[in-house]
């Protein structure tokens, strides 16, 4: 099931050579074959999903990872570019603090709600049509919320780098920004965003003073309920489960729903639902090795003839993107949100 180890057939790409790393690094040991063993883990929750003994293998990486900081053997120059990024400008994409909310479709009018839409950095400054999306079905959908200008980075890069010190005090940043603007509520269209806020905050912080929500189960709702006035608009799509949405959090059928309430057809992956393979960006694989991560994503891709396809994560969507570029391939990738906000126009 793993996809580092389909891909590479080597035992340090396996979740078994990964728990053999991880005792290494508890122990003091760190050798080059432990380091890229741990980091070259996408924390897809393949792994988890089969595992005969039920361990949670994607903690036991994140938790050696930090062992691995804690004792000076990382983080690495790539680590430190996206995290500079984050402490010096509020984003991992680098882009400037006033450019944040640029991707606007309209005039925001501000709403004197303690419901935050927390867009993330990816859909701000890259991913803007997605965020942009998201936005309109909100308001089209009569949801009252606010924007920040300065919302900053969720943090969960740091997190999964394993500097469980610096992501406590971005943590704390985060969350007393919130508590000064009043939110009570945050919808986040970004998966990453979201698994941060509702696990790790929790984990480092203790109580917190906000709900989050996910978009997904929040748009499947106002698609249910009618509150969107869909039109169909026909064809096919291959639907791709992000390991998130997915494996991580059990939701399967909603965005099938959501796809079909549009009236398209939704084609299966030759790899889905919990056995879904993976983009290859998640748990810092991107960044640090992004050849490999081209490898899986392509792999990936070819898992289904069809020319379009739609996930529900940002940032498979972006990976997508860069590798249908980057290899030339013939195929296209949608955010489920655009999707939906094209059934709507």
């Amino acid at each position: 099931m793993c996809p580092t180890y389909v891909l590479k057939g080597d035992l340090p790409y396996s979740p078994l050579g990964r728990v053999k790393a991880a005792k290494k690094a508890f122990q003091g040991e760190c050798s080059e074959e432990v380091i890229e063993s741990l980091y070259t883990c996408p924390l897809c929750y393949a792994c988890n999903f089969v595992c005969p003994l039920n361990l949670d293998i994607v903690e036991v990486v994140e938790q050696a990872r930090a062992e691995l900081v804690k004792r000076g053997f990382a983080l690495f120059p790539a680590h430190r570019r996206v995290i500079d990024n984050i402490l010096k400008k509020g984003n991992a994409m680098g882009g400037e603090r006033y450019k944040r909310l640029e991707w606007l479709p309209e005039k925001h009018q501000e709403e004197n709600s303690s419901t935050l839409l927390y867009v993330g950095c990816l859909a701000s400054y890259v991913e803007r049509s997605i965020a942009s999306a998201v936005y309109l079905i909100l308001r089209k959908a009569g949801i009252k919320f606010k924007l920040l200008q300065d919302e900053g980075c969720c943090g969960i890069y740091i997190y999964r780098a394993g500097d469980l010190s610096l992501a406590k005090e971005v943590f704390e940043k985060i969350a007393a920004k919130f508590r000064e603007a009043g939110v009570k509520e945050v919808i986040v269209p970004c998966l990453g965003c979201y698994r941060c806020f509702k696990n790790y905050y929790p984990r480092l912080l203790g109580k917190v003073d906000f709900k989050v929500q996910h978009f997904v189960p929040l748009l499947h709702k106002l698609v249910k309920e009618g509150a969107l006035n869909l039109r169909k608009l026909g064809g096919r799509v291959a639907y791709f489960d992000p390991c998130y949405l997915g494996r991580a959090e059990g939701m399967y059928e909603e965005p099938r729903e959501i796809l079909r309430e549009c009236g398209v057809e939704v084609v299966e992956m030759e790899a889905s639902r919990e056995k879904s393979f993976c983009c290859g960006a998640g748990g810092g694989v991107k960044s640090l090795f992004p050849s490999l991560a081209t490898s899986l994503a392509a792999k990936t891709l070819d898992m289904t003839a069809e020319k379009t396809i739609v996930t529900s994560c940002i940032f498979c969507t972006y990976q997508f993107k860069s590798v249908i570029r980057e290899l030339k391939l013939d195929k296209n990738v949608l955010h489920i949100a655009e999707l939906v906000l094209k059934s709507m126009c």
